[in-house]
């Protein structure tokens, strides 16, 4: 009588015989999908007409008029509609999903943030501040202030992630803000020639991004604690890359190197 063995001794024999279920479909989130089709709606319609645009605009305005006292993955359709005094089905004709009105919300936040860094960088380059890393520290100090001052902008930048499209937004967001800063920092200091710098930076806006987001999970803001911590990861990281020194280069060649 031949000896049965074990799955240890003839695993190919074991895993052949073993029974076959049959595979498991499944199906995106109701708040996800139009109506009752599998087909994920995570886009908003861009609007083309006047009257469209302005809801579309009152619209994100009161979902983020509401992200001020709720979390955002309670918030639905008919709180937005009636903070906006219109209908459900207004704001779901330009928002097919849920999904997609977080997904704007998190890229006009982050069109935000991108603006105020580019503001701030260009005032730092006025003042010459001599160090990099200082730069670094500054830029971020202000990042961390406007994201506190506003529990909204919190909870769309720093809250959870609902969707791949909303981490690809703060992807391109971080990737964006990384080309401005080292953009600003070449015109302003006389910089070694690294390849990917600008990934470099993207790499460490997200480092940012994990400490922040921890801090606001744990205690509703960015805290000195994480902020401090966050700091010293991301000019750990930089070094990796960038001389612990930079030349400043002169006022005349600045203004020519940003023009």
């Amino acid at each position: 009588m031949r000896p049965r063995l074990t799955a240890a001794q003839d695993p190919e024999r074991f895993v052949k015989d073993r029974p076959t279920t049959p595979a498991t479909i499944v199906r995106p989130k109701a708040s996800q999908r139009k109506g009752r089709s599998a087909n994920v709606a995570r886009i908003a319609r861009a609007p083309t007409q006047e009257r469209s645009q302005r809801r579309f605009g009152e619209i994100l305005e009161a979902a983020q008029a509401l992200l001020e006292s709720a979390r955002i993955e309670d918030i639905s359709f008919y709180d937005i509609a009636k903070k906006a005094g219109m209908s459900p089905a207004s704001v779901h004709y330009l928002f097919p999903s849920m999904a997609a009105v977080r997904l704007e919300l998190n890229r006009r936040n982050n069109r935000d943030v991108v603006a105020f860094i580019n503001e701030l960088a260009t005032e730092l380059a006025k003042r010459g501040e001599p160090s990099w890393q200082q730069w670094v520290r500054s830029l971020a100090d202000g990042a961390r202030h406007l994201v506190n001052g506003s529990r909204a902008a919190s909870e769309i930048l720093l809250g959870p992630i609902l969707n791949r499209e909303g981490r690809l937004s703060n992807v391109e967001s971080n990737i964006v803000v990384a080309r401005s800063v080292v953009e600003t920092l070449r015109a302003v200091f006389i910089m070694p020639d690294i390849p990917n710098l600008e990934l470099k930076f993207g790499f460490g806006m997200e480092v940012f991004d994990a400490f922040w987001s921890r801090s606001y999970a744990l205690h509703g803001r960015i805290d000195d604690e994480a902020f401090e911590e966050s700091i010293c990861a991301v000019l750990a990281y930089l070094r990796t890359v960038l001389p612990e020194m930079l030349t400043l280069r002169a006022p005349a060649v600045q203004q020519e190197q940003k023009s």
